[in-house]
């Protein structure tokens, strides 16, 4: 159980910058649950990263903020592993190859600069 709990903290502190982590009550408890359920880090970051958080929000009744437990209900027939999933993993690559590349061109532009 205490692996389970560092990788979903670190999930969480990985994603903390995500769009929808202020608007969640406790962004750590999502990254929890989503651990609970049986998705490896990688997948919750995706997960946490990705439109599903926000679609979930929408589900909850408006008179509050989103919990975890609106992730859980909007979570409910999806599987870790699961071809959802796999799509979110390969956005997330995609999206984490694209920062990448436009960081070492910013760098690559300021060394030059500075030349």
């Amino acid at each position: 159980m205490k692996a389970t709990t560092k990788k979903t903290d670190r999930a969480a502190l990985n994603t903390q910058h995500a769009y929808c982590a202020l608007h969640y009550t406790n962004w750590f408890a999502c990254a929890a649950l989503l651990g609970r359920l049986g998705f490896t880090q990688r997948e919750t970051e995706a997960i946490l990263l990705s439109k599903w958080m926000r679609w979930a929000s929408d589900q909850r009744p408006h008179n509050r903020r989103p919990t975890s437990g609106d992730l859980a209900r909007f979570m409910v027939g999806i599987k870790p592993g699961s071809p959802e999933v796999a799509e979110l993993l390969c956005y997330a690559e995609q999206s984490k190859t694209k920062t990448a590349q436009v960081v070492s061109s910013r760098q690559l532009n300021h060394q030059e600069q500075q030349s």
